[in-house]
């Protein structure tokens, strides 16, 4: 089994990006958190993710406009390779 080292978080919840950051922080990942769409590209821009992992209602745009927006060059292989879970949340 790869261990999948390198995750994205992309959530304009701080409590979100806070809780989820520290869980996987404890359990030896390398995560990075950022608050919108155009924090997440520059991010991917820097360096590549295993995992993204992205909140569907962002304040800049949609969590599934961000996927088109990743530069492929910099995801580990292409988007094909990048698992993403889309964080949603129902009131």
């Amino acid at each position: 089994m790869i261990m999948l080292t390198s995750i994205l978080i992309v959530d304009d919840d701080a409590g979100v990006r806070t809780m989820l950051s520290s869980v996987l922080n404890d359990e030896g990942y390398s995560v990075e958190a950022v608050e919108n769409g155009k924090k997440a590209i520059k991010a991917c821009e820097k360096s590549p993710f295993d995992v993204a992992l992205i909140d569907i209602e962002l304040p800049d745009m949609k969590g599934t406009e961000l996927l088109s927006s990743f530069p492929r060059s910099k995801l580990r292989g292409s988007t094909v390779g990048l698992l993403v879970v889309l964080l949603v949340c129902i009131f």
